[in-house]
């Protein structure tokens, strides 16, 4: 005899499928079937919650889907509220730094590049080189920011 199982929503006794038995925990009427959808989604929403990397590029692509289907998602805000309860669209969201993270990131591949292209001379390395473009380009913002403080006292 097959051994039954309790289901978790129900509380009826059902015989399991029986290449999934030992992880079958709800029946198969359709009610029991969407109650274990929504508990699986939870449970891996509270997975994925302590992810940072995870939920910034959740938001990114819920951002992105918005603004590709705003005609749809905007059609359904208007049946369910009245034109004088409409909100103004939101703006950047400026706590989301993966963009930044992204710009950073293809800025500094780009600026690589750059600097592999302007070694003319074959023996000479990439990373001397990218360091001496470094310490130039400090030693020009402090000037930079030197003759700005030297301006705004004249000025002001």
């Amino acid at each position: 005899m097959r051994r039954r199982c309790s289901c978790r929503h129900c509380q009826e006794l059902f015989i399991p499928n029986r290449y999934n038995r030992y992880q079958q925990r709800y029946c198969s009427k359709e009610e029991c079937r969407r109650v274990s959808e929504l508990e699986k989604r939870r449970k891996w929403r509270r997975k994925k919650q302590t992810d940072l990397e995870f939920r910034a590029s959740e938001v990114k692509r819920v951002q992105e889907w918005r603004k590709k289907n705003q005609s749809r998602h905007q059609a359904q805000d208007r049946k369910q509220k009245p034109a004088s309860q409409e909100r103004p669209p939101a703006g950047p969201d400026p706590g989301n730094l993966s963009g930044l993270r992204d710009l950073l990131y293809r800025q500094s591949i780009l600026l690589t590049g750059i600097a592999s292209q302007l070694l003319a001379e074959p023996g000479m390395d990439l990373q001397g080189f990218l360091d001496r473009c470094y310490e130039r380009g400090r030693q020009y913002q402090s000037a930079v920011h030197l003759s700005n403080s030297l301006v705004d006292e004249l000025y002001h």
